[in-house]
């Protein structure tokens, strides 16, 4: 589950940080947890699921250093709060997923890009980059404060969720573009926050055929209703991947998001069954390594 964001903080807190807090929703919160773990399970709570506060989307969200800071008073709210029932935490959400549809594609609340940030997105210096870093510098700074103030007696466990799709390319033409898409994708971000992971959250739905600018459904292929490649096979070339990028860590990886949209209910059982056969074939693979 999450918290959301803009619950907590309605408004932006520059004058009487009090005021800005809705600390009944706080509580709400609380009181959800609590019965969770009255049912005997546990939490797994992520502080940012794409929920971006109106306010901060009107001065630049994460384009700006002072969103990381505000996020940081959310965090020390929540963690304050709740940390005592929580197992596990997720700071961020598929990161660059939001960033791509807000900042590069304007989909989003919050993003309404120019043509030249349009353009220029994908640069070094470009809006993409520019957000995660400031995402990458609250996920060090939140996991930092997880750590040293969780009340909860276990050990906090602190991760990400990040989505990755297996793509090919369509055509021969289309091999360039699967490869940019992948460097901007598959490791970047892990890569600037790997010294504060304890796990790996690994979403995965599917394949996703590259052609031209955008995708391409292709014929034989199974889908789901909402138009994703089904492909199981994905799933453990990926988890063998990212295992050898990142076996030095030696922290688990866990499937945080995995399904299919099928109203009918016909596919959903064989699409579960597949992909626990990938995790279990890449557990056979890397014996020491824990996928759960």
């Amino acid at each position: 589950m999450g918290v959301d964001w803009t619950r907590i903080m309605p408004k932006e807190p520059t004058e009487d940080f009090k005021s800005s807090v809705n600390f009944a929703a706080l509580e709400r919160y609380r009181w959800i947890i609590q019965r969770v773990h009255e049912h005997g399970m546990k939490v797994m709570l992520t502080l940012f699921h794409h929920s971006l506060p109106p306010w901060a989307g009107e001065y630049g969200g994460w384009r700006m250093e002072k969103t990381a800071n505000y996020f940081m008073d959310f965090v020390r709210l929540v963690v304050d709060r709740v940390s005592d029932l929580v197992d596990y935490w997720v700071i961020f959400n598929e990161p660059h997923v939001f960033v791509m549809l807000t900042y590069c594609a304007g989909a989003w609340p919050g993003g309404d890009p120019n043509a030249i940030e349009v353009a220029t997105s994908a640069l070094p210096t470009g809006v993409y980059n520019q957000a995660l870093h400031w995402m990458a510098v609250a996920h060090a700074e939140a996991y930092d404060y997880i750590h040293s103030e969780s009340k909860n007696a276990m050990m906090p466990i602190v991760g990400v969720s990040h989505h990755v799709s297996f793509t090919r390319p369509y055509g021969l033409f289309d091999v360039a573009a699967v490869t940019i898409a992948n460097s901007m994708t598959l490791f970047p971000f892990i890569d600037s926050i790997c010294d504060k992971l304890d796990f790996i959250g690994i979403n995965y739905y599917g394949q996703e055929v590259i052609s031209g600018p955008g995708l391409k459904h292709v014929e034989n292929d199974e889908y789901s209703e909402s138009g994703r490649g089904v492909y199981p096979d994905g799933l453990f070339r990926i988890l063998l991947k990212f295992n050898e990028r990142y076996k030095s860590l030696n922290i688990p990886f866990i499937i945080t998001e995995n399904g299919v949209s099928d109203e009918t209910d016909l596919i959903r059982k064989p699409y579960i069954l597949e992909h626990l056969l990938a995790i279990y074939a890449a557990i056979l693979m890397h014996t020491h390594k824990h996928i759960v």
